[in-house]
């Protein structure tokens, strides 16, 4: 899978994801002043004049890209299936907990809450300075941030967790925060564990793992930014992964998800994805409903694809809008077939043989 959020959410922000926040669920990921875009949700009318833009949407949205901005921030981001069945990436899960867990236990944690020798359960607010992790130095920054965790089974020597345990928690939330790098945080990430996990066998890469991960209003902007730049997430989403060496498994569902920016609005609503990789061929399946204001409305996406680590090898694509569906139908790595039914009826012209790039889609190493 691609990693978004490459320029604007980094680990140390939160670092990432998707955003899993534990405090909301169900609705559209719970309040802290989000004020939800206006993204028309009407059904798009697909026809052969905005064909490429609905394709685009629909495999933008199986992949995880979602590319809004220039910093290409997207929704379903949270594992990066990377080379070799890593999970590494700047907007991994393990890198998420790892940076979360640094922070509040090892640089910030106050002592206000209660500490004993098997556990540790408590909050911190700090100001957003971060130590440098080579020479020690404590680099200045602006705002500041708190912390809220609950790890049953924690090492307070070591300042780390032994093992995760269902209902085990982190949460950052992040007040005009800003590390030294020029980049404001604001708003909550949180991941909630469902299951158990030992930092061992993460280590090992050979683990399972299901964990609610909530945005609540998160996000980023520029210190010196001339023309605004803020984007936005909120929602929450579950996420179910299983790694054993180069082979990773996972699940993510969730019922609504948006992601903003100066640029474009998304709303993702009722998604389920499905990915498996052994580290050279992999898989995908997606179904979710997507609005945007690109689109001016809304489509419903049903897709699967087969790859060998580079373009898609087979698959397709399942569209449907206002009493219109299109399929995009994988042919060959560049080779597709698109038939657009209107009403009950294939319009003319179709099924049409087509290529990736006639359709505005970069679809290397998409997955």
């Amino acid at each position: 899978m691609k990693v978004p959020f490459k320029s604007t959410l980094r680990i140390l922000c939160f670092g990432a994801a998707h955003a899993l926040f534990a405090c909301s669920s169900g609705n559209d990921g719970g309040g802290g002043g989000f004020v939800a875009p206006n993204i028309s949700t009407q059904p798009v009318a697909i026809t052969q004049d905005n064909e490429a833009v609905v394709a685009q949407a629909a495999f933008e949205g199986t992949s995880g890209g979602f590319g809004l901005g220039s910093g290409a921030p997207g929704i379903l981001g949270a594992v990066s299936v990377a080379e070799g069945g890593n999970i590494e990436s700047e907007f991994s899960i393990y890198n998420t907990l790892r940076q979360l867990l640094n922070n509040a236990t090892e640089k910030r944690l106050q002592n206000t809450g209660t500490i004993s020798v098997t556990g540790i359960q408590d909050s911190a607010t700090a100001s957003c300075a971060i130590q440098d992790p080579e020479t020690g130095e404590v680099i200045a920054g602006s705002g500041s941030e708190q912390f809220q965790f609950n790890i049953a089974n924690f090492d307070t020597q070591n300042g780390q967790p032994i093992s995760f345990t269902s209902g085990d928690y982190v949460s950052n939330t992040f007040n005009n925060c800003d590390y030294g790098d020029g980049v404001i945080q604001n708003g909550t990430i949180s991941i909630t564990f469902n299951s158990n996990v030992s930092l061992a066998d993460m280590d090992a890469e050979n683990f399972s793992l299901d964990v609610t991960f909530s945005f609540n209003n998160y996000s980023t902007s520029s210190a010196d930014a001339i023309v605004p730049d803020t984007e936005v997430l909120h929602g929450t989403t579950n996420l179910d992964i299983s790694v054993s060496g180069s082979a990773v498994d996972f699940d993510m569902s969730g019922t609504s998800f948006y992601a903003v920016s100066p640029e474009e609005s998304v709303k993702l609503t009722n998604f389920s994805f499905s990915a498996s990789t052994d580290g050279i061929n992999s898989s995908v399946r997606a179904t979710f409903t997507i609005a945007s204001t690109t689109l001016d409305g809304q489509i419903t996406v049903n897709s699967q694809f087969a790859s060998n680590g580079a373009d898609p090898t087979a698959g397709s694509m399942t569209i449907t809008g206002d009493n219109s569906q299109m399929v995009v139908t994988v042919i060959s790595a560049n080779s597709l077939s698109v038939t657009l039914t209107v009403n009950g009826v294939v319009e003319g012209g179709y099924p049409k043989d087509v290529t990736w790039n006639e359709l505005g889609i970069e679809v290397n190493n998409a997955f």
